[in-house]
């Protein structure tokens, strides 16, 4: 498995430590669609934020980013 792929793994396999313990009703199923994606995850979306990461490769070399996007 590459180093992507076992990190959204084990990022999307713990339990979520925010308050409320889940993600917003308003916005679940654009977390499922995203992490539904193979090159893409989320783990967290708060206030009008949601975190994405994504692999990224570039002359052979993969990355990780993170996207951080804000509405309102």
């Amino acid at each position: 498995m590459a180093a992507f792929e076992e990190q959204k793994a084990s990022c999307l396999s713990q339990v979520d430590l925010s308050k409320k313990g889940s993600i917003d009703d308003q916005i679940v199923d654009l977390v499922q669609y995203i992490n539904a994606k193979d090159d893409y995850f989320t783990t967290s979306s708060c206030s009008g934020r949601i975190s994405v990461f994504s692999e990224v490769s570039y002359e052979g070399i993969e990355y990780t980013s993170m996207y951080v996007f804000c509405f309102g």
